[in-house]
């Protein structure tokens, strides 16, 4: 008699989940947070440098997650996910706070902005 036994991968949603779970211990420890940000400022500077200045490495560069980056606009992680993927139009109200929480001009978040939608658009195929 043969038996088999198949190993069956793990869904996406659960992998997701449990890095959900590592980040947010990760995060909230305090032994973490200088070490996280430390990493998220890293990763702008020598991971995405290429992109130039957008929203995620302004972002990355104050240290901050997407949720963490949410809280300071007063919007959810998923907001923040569609601005920086440039397929989303904000409104006056949020950018006013981008500028404030990145601390950059009105020209210099328009310049950015533009330069996102483009990229989405190329990504899309528009």
């Amino acid at each position: 008699m043969r038996i088999e036994a198949a190993v069956l991968p793990i869904p996406l949603a659960q992998k997701n989940t449990a890095f959900a779970k590592l980040m947010n211990r990760l995060n909230s420890a305090d032994e973490h947070k200088a070490g996280m940000a430390e990493a998220r400022t890293w990763v702008a500077e020598k991971v995405l440098a290429d992109e130039g200045d957008t929203i995620r490495t302004l972002r990355l560069k104050k240290g901050l997650n997407q949720t963490q980056f949410a809280a300071l606009l007063g919007t959810t992680q998923a907001q923040v996910a569609r601005i920086e993927k440039g397929n989303t139009d904000p409104q006056r109200s949020t950018c006013k706070k981008l500028r404030e929480v990145l601390e950059i001009s009105a020209d210099k978040l328009e310049e950015i902005m533009d330069r996102q939608e483009q990229a989405y658009q190329q990504k899309a195929g528009k």
